[in-house]
């Protein structure tokens, strides 16, 4: 079984593709290539014909012409659990592929090859290319802010993000940045590399790519402005918000975390919504009544659970998780008292539950509210005092509580016997 798949996209490329699969296999002897030629009128498919008898590579032919459509093509052809992207041209050096198979053994389910973080560098372009290249990456920077270098060409990913590719739009030039785009994860490495001019060849660089990467920015930018009811506006949230966005959401999963750590038995997630969060814990089941966010989290983390359920109203057996989670959720039930109540029934004897929510009586909250998209949405003002008394009712015993910005309550609360 081969380690990773290796796809060359090419199309008239006679002039580096020996080169190229040579060099290849020196670096990876234990990944085989696709190479996706769009019908070359050259001589590039007899020469990949001529070497797959002697090299591990295989000729994909397609009647069509398109840099992305060729490398889902070759993605939808791969069984290996990790693929690796890399132009023809050999701009890209097969030599630091081992180095983007070592970031994805090491957690991270992208690796990009990288110009612009520490490290990486362009050899021998003249000012302006420079100039239109560093433009054209900035451009990105709204849709993708975690990554430098979001144009590149050259990546490696895991195959578990294989259920995005029916989401691609194969239209755009710069697929890395479709792909990210979809992803939103930050399980993602940069792995220096310097980009070298071409040896020998035609390039594909001219108008009609900068135009199709003008009409990929308006279609991508597009999709940026999120309501609180899109799909995924948690993670947006989490991810690739404004920077206190970011900082409170990932503040109040921080403080979770800390309350039930990851690894400790069966959770539920009442209410995950499209948030990240559930992603620490392995084997968790997520809760929410819009379908659109389980399905978003559904196709971002096939290895969890999630269904269409109530807080009110579990379809769920008693006492069958050691922990609960509900987050940011009962301030927006008119009864939540329904909700604690099956907090309490499905929670084993000692098991534990982390309730978040603003706490109203804060005058810090009364300011900050106004700031938030959730402003009208709130139908329960909670204090620390009534939100203990309503738990304990239901046998849950306030242990500690932790507080983000002086005034959203995240409290740990042990179901008694």
């Amino acid at each position: 079984m081969y380690r990773a798949t290796i796809i060359i996209p090419t199309y008239k490329e006679e002039a580096s593709i020996e080169e190229h699969i040579k060099r290849t296999t020196a670096a990876c002897p234990d990944c085989c290539i696709f190479v996706v030629d769009d019908n070359s009128p050259d001589r590039t498919q007899a020469i990949v014909k001529r070497l797959s008898k002697t090299y591990p590579v295989r000729l994909i032919t397609r009647n069509e012409r398109g840099l992305s459509s060729a490398i889902v093509e070759g993605i939808k052809h791969a069984e290996t659990s990790s693929i690796v992207v890399i132009d023809a041209d050999l701009q890209h050096p097969p030599e630091v592929i081992p180095d983007l198979l070592s970031a994805l053994d090491n957690g991270n389910v992208i690796a990009i090859g990288s110009r612009y973080c520490k490290g990486g560098g362009i050899e021998g372009w003249p000012f302006f290319r420079r100039f239109v290249s560093r433009i054209a990456n900035a451009l990105g920077f709204p849709i993708v802010p975690y990554v430098r270098d979001r144009t590149s060409g050259f990546f490696a990913f895991k195959r578990e993000v294989a259920p995005l590719l029916s989401r691609l739009n194969i239209e755009g030039f710069k697929i890395l940045l479709e792909f990210l785009a979809l992803r939103k994860t930050c399980a993602i490495a940069e792995v220096p590399f310097t980009f070298a001019i071409r040896a020998s060849g035609e390039s594909k660089f001219g108008f009609r790519q900068v135009w199709e990467y003008v009409r990929q920015l308006v279609r991508l930018y597009s999709k940026i402005p999120r309501g609180i009811t899109a799909e995924d506006y948690e993670w947006h949230s989490f991810y690739k918000g404004h920077l206190i966005q970011k900082w409170w959401k990932r503040s109040v999963a921080k403080k979770i975390r800390n309350f039930i750590p990851p690894g400790e038995g069966s959770l539920l997630d009442i209410g995950c919504g499209s948030s990240p969060m559930i992603a620490e814990y392995p084997n968790a089941v997520g809760l929410d009544l819009n379908p659109l966010k389980l399905k978003f989290l559904t196709a971002n983390l096939p290895y969890h659970s999630f269904a269409n359920m109530d807080a009110r109203n579990l379809a769920i057996a008693s006492e069958s998780f050691d922990g609960v989670i509900c987050s940011e959720v009962l301030e927006h039930i008119s009864d939540p008292e329904l909700a604690i109540k099956e907090i309490s029934r499905v929670l084993k004897d000692g098991g534990k539950a982390v309730i978040s929510t603003p706490d109203c009586s804060r005058f810090l909250w009364r300011i900050a509210e106004r700031f938030t998209p959730y402003e009208k949405c709130h139908m329960y003002k909670f204090s620390r005092k009534n939100l203990e008394e309503l738990c304990s009712s239901y046998n849950l015993t306030p242990v500690k509580y932790k507080y983000v910005a002086k005034c959203d309550l995240v409290q740990l609360f042990v179901k008694s016997a």
